[in-house]
């Protein structure tokens, strides 16, 4: 067995050099993403990715960015407010409502 020297390191992305790779459909359409372009576009498992073919016919794949829970709770909360017209008082409207 061969082992890696100590200060061998994993090489850099360079930009202006793309990835490649080519890769086998399987019999369930699915083929697998080279790690190395995973780590690049910062890509794991579980991710959403949108697939779409542009004006040249190429695939094209983005990473959808998936939002925390915290972010869901917020935007349900701000999308209450946009159901009251503007200058709603709901205190005021619970007084003339209840008749206090």
């Amino acid at each position: 067995m061969s082992r890696k020297a100590k200060n061998e390191r994993k090489p850099k992305f360079d930009p202006l050099k793309p990835l490649t790779s080519t890769r086998k459909i399987s019999s369930k359409n699915q083929i697998s993403i080279p790690v190395q372009i995973l780590d690049q576009i910062k890509l794991s498992t579980g991710d959403i990715v949108k697939f779409s073919i542009n004006s040249a016919g190429n695939i094209e794949l983005e990473p959808i960015k998936q939002k925390s829970n915290l972010e869901e709770i917020l935007d349900s909360l701000t999308k209450i407010g946009e159901t009251y017209p503007a200058g709603f008082n709901l205190r005021d409207h619970r007084k003339a409502a209840w008749g206090e």
